[in-house]
């Protein structure tokens, strides 16, 4: 018993080295899901007719204020606990309806007012700003978009949102964009004129270009048409579990030959059927693994997306409808209620992942790569084909 107490011990050590000696990336993440006891009881009274766009608007509104009068230390000791240095959160999924640009602009004006006051933050606006939140000991924000719908079909309103903070661009959600189709289409007609536009905007800017809930077609005619190599910032392996989130190994090696990034995901229905297997760390390991195998030790990260134990009631009533609305059916087995068993709370899940890890034998740059490394490599080579094509 000694002897495991001391292993366990010592493995637990080398994980905190492992996350000291790299900077930590979740390349998709809502970061710790907490509530003060006055947010909940805020909550609590919301009106229930409230539309889904001002009810969501309110929590970030709510998650504002709260930082601004410095009552949050449950989040700080969240993301201590975590061991994470940066943060790629999306912005602009609510506002007035889905995805829309005044939601984008809400979502943005609450981030910058936290970024004007609150020290503890920095916004990630370049791969130099990535590296160095290490040394600032800040929590990096990249901010992002999860649709291109934000962009009401005109490429210079990238220009825009890239002055006011965005540096990474999903092409679509799981239904049809301007820019192309999303997973669960029935039929994916593959990239727009206006997606081929805004790749290359993109591309000219330093944009990363996502592809995590794109069609089939749509991803591999994005990863050939891309100057710079491009991101599926959070995924999982089709080959280990055939959802329509999840990208085959064709999709990987076409990845990795360009030079692109996966983010391995900590959402259940994508990790495993929970009918014959409970997601967990464990099996999100195995998803890390493969994809090492078939990308190499260079292109793969974590991207969680996940970690939603402990949301007030009304929020995850609310989270659960918009799931059936935003295309994931119940046989598809997405539920904000489900949990990846050792990712119940975000701030514990990436210790827990490094330590399955450890475990595996991977060596220890291997580990440093899919903490964060990969993603710090990626985006310096987004940033640097963005010069060349300047240029």
């Amino acid at each position: 018993m000694i002897r495991a107490d001391d292993d366990h011990a010592k493995v637990s050590d080398q994980v905190a080295e492992l996350h000291r000696g790299t900077v930590v990336v979740d390349s998709l993440a809502g970061g710790p899901v907490v509530f003060t006891a006055a947010m909940r009881d805020r909550l609590a009274h919301l009106d229930e007719r409230l539309p889904q766009a001002e009810f969501f608007r309110e929590i970030e509104r709510l998650n504002t204020s709260t930082f601004l009068t410095q009552k949050f230390d449950m989040y700080w000791q969240a993301i201590k606990e975590s061991m994470v240095d940066v943060l790629s959160v999306s912005v602009g999924a609510w506002g007035d309806k889905q995805f829309s640009f005044r939601g984008a602009v809400y979502d943005l004006g609450e981030w910058h007012r936290r970024f004007a006051k609150i020290p503890q933050f920095t916004l990630i606006s370049d791969f130099t700003s990535l590296r160095e939140v290490k040394r600032s000991g800040a929590t990096g924000i990249l901010l992002g978009f999860q649709k291109s719908t934000q962009l009401e079909g005109d490429v210079r309103n990238a220009e825009t949102f890239h002055g006011l903070g965005i540096r990474m661009i999903q092409l679509t959600y799981n239904d049809h964009s301007y820019a192309g189709d999303g997973c669960m289409q029935a039929i994916d007609e593959g990239l727009t004129f206006f997606g081929r536009e805004l790749i290359r905007c993109m591309n000219e800017l330093g944009i990363i270009v996502d592809l995590s809930h794109c069609g089939l077609r749509t991803t591999m005619e994005a990863i050939e048409w891309s100057r710079a190599p491009v991101a599926v910032s959070h995924s999982a392996c089709a080959a280990l579990h055939p959802h329509p989130r999840n990208k085959t190994d064709d999709i990987l090696r076409a990845l990795s030959s360009t030079g692109g990034y996966l983010g391995v995901c900590a959402v259940p229905a994508f990790l495993a059927d929970r009918r014959k297997r409970r997601p967990s760390v464990a099996v999100m390991t195995e998803h890390i693994l493969h994809a090492l195998d078939i990308c190499g030790e260079a292109g793969v990260g974590i991207g969680s997306d996940w970690g939603v134990k402990g949301s007030p009631v009304p929020v995850l009533t609310r989270l659960r409808s918009e799931s059936r609305s935003r295309g994931f059916r119940e046989r598809r087995q997405f539920d904000f209620a489900h949990i990846t068993d050792g990712f119940e709370r975000w701030s514990v899940g990436f210790p827990r992942i490094t330590r399955s890890l450890v475990t595996t034998g991977l060596s220890d740059a291997a580990i440093k790569g899919v903490l964060g490394g990969n993603f710090c490599n990626f985006y310096e080579r987004v940033t640097v084909a963005g010069q060349h094509n300047v240029g």
